[in-house]
């Protein structure tokens, strides 16, 4: 979920060796940012609980992210909103070639590249 609402992967500069260790030992989690919703917040809090028991089940979770779209608990749209997290997605998008405003096919230099690679 965290992933949906930022962008990208956490900890892609930790060692991937110790960071399950610093997940399940030290609760490591990544930082909520201020655009996530409240009820998305509380959600996600409660899903890394370090208590397994009092982590919501799958369709628990389910059954709550239905009740926010559809009994409009939260705008969704508004919640993933580009505008409020920089510039991560157009990097992503350029990385994965997807075609967002902005980004020219995903890939903003496709003819510098190419002249280069001729070259």
């Amino acid at each position: 979920m965290w992933e949906l609402f930022c962008f990208r992967k956490p900890y892609l500069d930790e060692d991937p060796v110790k960071l399950p260790y610093a997940v399940a030992l030290h609760n490591l989690r990544p930082p909520l940012a201020p655009h996530i919703p409240q009820p998305f917040v509380v959600l996600m809090t409660e899903c890394w609980s370090p208590d397994s028991d009092s982590r919501p089940d799958f369709m628990q979770i389910c059954a709550r992210m239905h009740e926010f779209t559809v009994e409009k608990t939260i705008d969704v749209d508004e919640a993933v909103d580009v505008t409020k997290v920089g510039n991560d997605l157009y990097k992503l998008a350029h990385h994965h070639e997807l075609d967002l405003p902005g980004t020219a096919g995903g890939n903003d230099n496709d003819e510098g590249e190419s002249e280069q690679q001729d070259a």
